[in-house]
């Protein structure tokens, strides 16, 4: 028994040393996960999406501007998949599903609608933005979304206003998400726990997956040495004694 009890300080030595070794190797990881998770936890998620900087006008359908009816507008598009008639600040609108391909149709003549120019981007961002920021500039992007965009909504209209941006579909006339600082900072607490530096997205990645065997490891190590700390030295005097 004596041995039991010195093969054990033996396996408890080494593993100190390893729960050292991995304190030093995840240690700043799990205060990044602290922080990154305090944040998110306590930011209020509808502040986070925006919906404060944003104020959709309620429209009522021009009856007198729409021209032909959903049945009119399949007939003459047979691809369609999904068809949904809206008001926008520029008049009542189709919007076509064809396979992955979003059209935008007028309702008037159920012609195939261009994408918005800079001035009809700017007059939908200006008339939905609740903010305190005044205009400061509009940007489209066509091929690349900016990191905080997420592709599936290009081709779209960035109206800037101080640090608030609204995007704006090109193709729909929506305004279809807001971001600001604090959404910002999110997204990068967000990039900072998952640990994907890239996309952003990928919850599954290798580096995660690597940081929290450690992380685990570390853990279970640790709850190793708090038992053998309290273990009762008369039990271990025992053993020698046995």
């Amino acid at each position: 028994m004596a041995n039991f009890y010195m093969g054990q300080g033996t396996l408890t030595a080494k593993l100190r040393r390893s729960h050292r070794l991995l304190a030093m190797l995840i240690g700043v990881q799990l205060l990044i996960w602290m922080i990154s998770g305090c944040y998110m936890v306590l930011m209020n998620i509808d502040f986070i999406r925006g919906n404060q900087l944003v104020e959709q006008p309620t429209r009522s359908l021009a009856v007198q501007n729409i021209n032909l009816n959903p049945m009119q507008i399949a007939l003459r598009y047979p691809q369609s998949e999904n068809i949904t008639l809206y008001m926008t600040a520029l008049g009542p609108r189709y919007k076509l599903q064809q396979a992955e391909t979003l059209l935008a149709i007028s309702a008037q003549d159920g012609s195939l609608l261009p994408a918005l120019t800079q001035q009809q981007a700017e007059t939908i961002a200006k008339d939905a933005y609740q903010g305190q920021h005044p205009w400061r500039s509009s940007i489209l992007f066509q091929q690349q979304a900016p990191t905080e965009l997420s592709p599936r909504w290009l081709p779209a209209w960035q109206i800037n206003f101080g640090s608030d941006s609204l995007y704006v579909s090109a193709t729909t006339a929506e305004v279809v998400t807001k971001r600001h600082d604090y959404w910002r900072l999110f997204d990068v607490m967000w990039m900072l726990h998952i640990m994907d530096y890239q996309e952003r997205e990928n919850i599954h990645n290798w580096l995660l997956t690597l940081a929290s065997s450690l992380a685990l490891l570390m853990a279970l190590s640790g709850l190793w040495l708090i038992y053998v700390r309290f273990v009762p030295r008369k039990e271990q005097q025992k053993g020698q004694q046995i």
